[in-house]
C-alpha cells in the first residue's frame, strides 16, 4: 500500500514537472508561424542591396530597424558585397510618396547602379502586446528580387512572438534567422555566369 501511494506521488510530481518544462520550452520558443519559399542558389558575391522596408505596424523606424539587423545577419551568411538604400539627396518630395512609389523608385535606383539582388519587404507587427507581461510581438514579410527584372526569387513570412522580458529586436532577430535558414547563398561564382 505504501509503495503504491509513493508510486503515486512520484508520477504526480513527474506529470507536474513535465507541464512546467513545456511551459518553459514555448516561453523560450515564443509563438512562431513561419512560411518560406524555396530558394534558388543566390550568389554570395554578387552585389546586393537593402530596399526600403515598408512600415505597415504602428510603431515609427520599424522598417529601418528590420534593415539594419537584416543586414548585419545577411553579412553573417556570407553576402559580401551589400548595401542599403538610402533617399539622402531626393528631398522631402520622397516622404511624401506612397509604399508602392516608394518601392519603385528604390528598384530603380538599385537599376541603375546595377545591383544583383535587392531584399525587400515589409513590418506588419512590432510592438508590446497590451496586459502584464508585455509580450513582444514581431511580423514580417521578406524577399529577394532580380533587380534588373524586379522579379522575386525568394519570399518568407511570418510572426513571432516572445517571452516578457525579450526585447522586440531580438524577437525579430530570432524570426529573420529563421527566414534566412531557407536562403540558399552559395559562395560560387553565379554572378559571371551569362544568362541567355
Amino acid at each position: 500500500m505504501v509503495l503504491k501511494k509513493l508510486h503515486e506521488m512520484v508520477l504526480r510530481q513527474l506529470s507536474m514537472m513535465t507541464v512546467v518544462l513545456c511551459w518553459i520550452c514555448v516561453g523560450v520558443a515564443g509563438c512562431t508561424t513561419v512560411t518560406v519559399q524555396p530558394s534558388p542558389p543566390l550568389d554570395a558575391q554578387a552585389a546586393w542591396v537593402i530596399l526600403p522596408m515598408l512600415n505597415n505596424a504602428q510603431s515609427p523606424q520599424a522598417g529601418q530597424r528590420v534593415e539594419s539587423i537584416l543586414a548585419a545577419l545577411l553579412r553573417a551568411k556570407g553576402v559580401v558585397k551589400l548595401d542599403t538604400y538610402s533617399s539622402s539627396g531626393e528631398g522631402e518630395a520622397l516622404s511624401e510618396l506612397d509604399d508602392r512609389q516608394l518601392y519603385e523608385k528604390a528598384l530603380e535606383w538599385a537599376q541603375s547602379r546595377h545591383y544583383r539582388y535587392g531584399v525587400a519587404g515589409s513590418v506588419e507587427e512590432w510592438h508590446y502586446k497590451s496586459g502584464a507581461e508585455g509580450v513582444p510581438a514581431v511580423g514580417l514579410t521578406i524577399s529577394v528580387v532580380d533587380v534588373a527584372s524586379g522579379r522575386v526569387v525568394w519570399s518568407a513570412t511570418g510572426a513571432q512572438t516572445g517571452w516578457g522580458r525579450d526585447a522586440l529586436t531580438a524577437v525579430a532577430q530570432r524570426l529573420l534567422k529563421k527566414f534566412l535558414d531557407g536562403l540558399e547563398i552559395t559562395e560560387g561564382q553565379l554572378s559571371h555566369v551569362k544568362e541567355g
